[in-house]
């Protein structure tokens, strides 16, 4: 997983295009996906949870720079 996700879209559809490539049915438990969750529950709080004051794209401006911040 090399990509850097840099908004929830991106990161939907890595976690999309990585299922289509799995050659069987997926359990949740496999690392990538733990992965994906993780990054998606990063961005979520984020943007539900932003500093004090932040509001509209400024929340979703923090909340993909947590994105990032979270794969580095």
């Amino acid at each position: 997983m090399a990509d850097i996700y840099r908004n929830q879209d991106q990161l939907i559809k890595g976690y999309l295009d990585w299922l289509e490539k799995q050659p069987g049915p997926v359990t949740g438990l496999e690392p990538e996906a733990s992965h994906f969750r993780h990054l998606l529950g990063v961005y979520h709080e984020a943007v539900c949870d932003p500093p004090e004051g932040v509001i509209g794209v400024g929340a979703i401006t923090y909340a993909e720079q947590k994105l990032v911040e979270a794969q580095q």
